[in-house]
């Protein structure tokens, strides 16, 4: 859940409450399945599903998978809207980008434009950059109070779903 709330804290600004329903049918916890809802400062809602008991429907995702998941971020607003297919992977797959916008854009036309980004180890990535960063060679992209504020956001979840109320940040 750190990076969907990075993602859409990005999006959408902070976030002010978040409420969280969650369960474990496979066993004893952790969750196997979470559906948290997000309201943020700005007004704008968001609503992040998380399963680990999906079944793979993604041919490109390495076989054999017992389980997978099925992830996408969907933003909606009063100009446009965004959709991001599997954006937080394990493997090499590619990210599929799609924005709709209400007139022409640099770049995009009005309506539904598609883009695929190139497959890349998203995770592995992100620790070479990291250790870019503490050998001194590049500036890390994502700050401490990021880091903060991302956990806050996956903490308030855990409570939500343990005591059935909304928390605020």
């Amino acid at each position: 859940l750190t990076h969907q709330a990075n993602t859409l804290r990005f999006f959408l600004g902070e976030a002010a409450a978040v409420a969280c329903m969650s369960n474990h049918p496979q066993g004893p916890p952790p969750e196997d399945n979470a559906a948290v809802t997000l309201r943020f400062r700005s007004g704008a809602l968001a609503v992040v599903t998380i399963s680990w008991m999906t079944k793979p429907y993604n041919p490109t995702f390495p076989a054999p998978l017992e389980h997978a998941w099925d992830e996408r971020i969907e933003i909606f607003g009063t100009d446009g809207a965004l959709r991001i297919e599997t954006p937080f992977t394990y493997w090499k797959v590619p990210l599929q980008l799609q924005v709709y916008t209400e007139r022409d854009l640099p770049g995009y036309h009005k309506g539904w434009n598609l883009a695929r980004c190139a497959p890349t180890e998203h995770y592995i990535e992100q620790i070479r950059h990291f250790m870019r960063c503490l050998r001194g060679e590049e500036t890390c992209e994502v700050s401490g109070r990021d880091g903060r504020a991302d956990l806050a956001i996956v903490l308030a979840a855990m409570e939500a779903a343990e005591t059935g109320r909304t928390v605020t940040l």
